[in-house]
């Protein structure tokens, strides 16, 4: 198996890639990848060259520090349908929203969490946030947005910071936001538009928990299932019914995932450097014990994209 550089050098001046987090393919077939270096804390944009190494160019800077405070050590990013991008940030424990294009802008907090904060309403939580923190005076942040209790704002670990738990992936199905609050051992839903009453963009639909999802990182949409690691296993939720059942048991530290040619399943090991295989029988429709696909990674891999 040939592998090579999916980015191509150089990029803008001052920008380095380390620790690079989540990545996908948003509007206009753009490669959005998570710059997630603390010195850095950006979410970049990459375009396809059509060249036979399927290398991407560099087009510049879509989220940072400076499109809003809201964004520092992200983590990933997810895009609705309207283009929207959805972006959660460890060291504030929230996610931004943020508009279409190669350069996005923060948009209005979201309605449902402007009532947590009277009488300045949006102004007290950072710009475009989306979904808050159960604790907004952490470290670094300022100024320090309001706490918005749990359920309905995102878990934190130790409390009050500085996090060493916190949002991890988000990913969006339909007019949903799926959130994996990772210390509140849960996967949170919020609504995206303003359905029955004006003001509930952004309200909390429910949670999807269970006994044996702690620590749940990264998502992952297949066929009307919702696919989520937990510490050692990676579990399946049937999105229609709500029932979570485990899919792979008795793993290492299942990270990124995705789906591949003939509906074979593949999934990164952080701790082992390598990727997984689980291949799909057609005749069982049943997947098979995962196999070593690659081994021997550089660094501990986190995300998977399949295109």
């Amino acid at each position: 198996m040939k592998t090579q550089e999916l980015l191509k050098a150089p990029l803008s001046p001052g920008i380095k890639l380390d620790e690079l987090r989540g990545m996908t393919v948003g509007p206009n077939g753009y490669l959005y990848v998570v710059n997630s270096d603390k010195s850095q804390s950006q979410v970049l944009v990459f375009t396809g060259s059509g060249d036979s190494d399927y290398a991407y160019s560099f087009i510049g800077v879509y989220a940072d520090p400076s499109v809003s405070k809201g964004i520092a050590h992200p983590f990933a990013i997810t895009f609705d349908a309207n283009g929207n991008g959805y972006v959660s940030s460890q060291d504030t424990n929230v996610v931004t929203a943020l508009s279409p294009g190669t350069k996005g802008t923060p948009l209005p907090v979201a309605s449902f969490l402007q009532h947590y904060a009277p009488p300045l309403g949006p102004q007290e939580f950072l710009p475009g946030t989306f979904v808050a923190s159960c604790y907004g005076a952490l470290d670094g942040v300022a100024p320090a947005p309001p706490n918005v209790p749990t359920p309905q704002g995102l878990d934190l670990d130790p409390p009050q910071g500085p996090a060493s738990h916190s949002v991890r992936d988000v990913l969006v199905i339909g007019e949903v936001l799926y959130v994996a609050d990772e210390p509140g051992n849960a996967v949170k839903k919020y609504s995206l538009v303003d359905t029955a009453l004006p003001g509930t963009q952004g309200q909390l639909q429910g949670q999807i928990t269970n006994a044996s999802l702690q620590g749940p990182v990264h998502l992952l949409v297949n066929s009307g299932s919702l696919y989520i690691t937990s510490s050692d296993s990676i579990l399946v939720c049937d999105l229609q019914g709500g029932a979570v059942a485990p899919f792979l048991s008795g793993l290492k530290s299942p990270s990124g995932m995705a789906f591949g040619p003939g509906g074979n399943f593949f999934f990164a090991d952080r701790k082992g450097k390598a990727i997984y295989q689980s291949a799909y029988d057609s005749s069982t429709k049943k997947y098979g014990l995962p196999t070593v696909f690659i081994s021997g990674l550089p660094d501990e891999p986190e995300f998977l994209l399949h295109v």
